[in-house]
């Protein structure tokens, strides 16, 4: 629950903060327009350098379990049709008779 109210007070703030700047070059420029894509292509560059500093290591690590997941799911799925064949052929074998 901590947790959700941190993250909570850090998205308010983050806007308060995003909200005040765009004010500022507004009261600077007096050009509103110019102003909100200046502040979001800030955050734009920000989260382009957060993906590439620390998430995108993470994600391609879970790419490759995710690989690995797959790999010995396909293993098992082959391993149950041979032995569900192999079944298949005993008990044909056994009721055709």
């Amino acid at each position: 629950m901590s947790l959700i109210l941190f993250v909570c007070a850090l998205l308010v703030g983050v806007i308060f903060m995003a909200v005040a700047l765009v004010l500022g070059l507004i009261a600077l420029m007096d050009n509103p327009i110019l102003a909100w894509l200046i502040i979001g292509f800030l955050f734009v560059v920000v989260a382009v350098i957060i993906y590439y500093v620390s998430l995108h290591a993470t994600i391609k690590r879970i790419n490759r379990r995710l690989d690995t997941i797959y790999e010995v799911s396909a293993t098992v799925e082959r391993s149950f049709h041979k032995v569900a064949l192999y079944l298949r052929k005993v008990v044909d074998k056994l009721f055709t008779r």
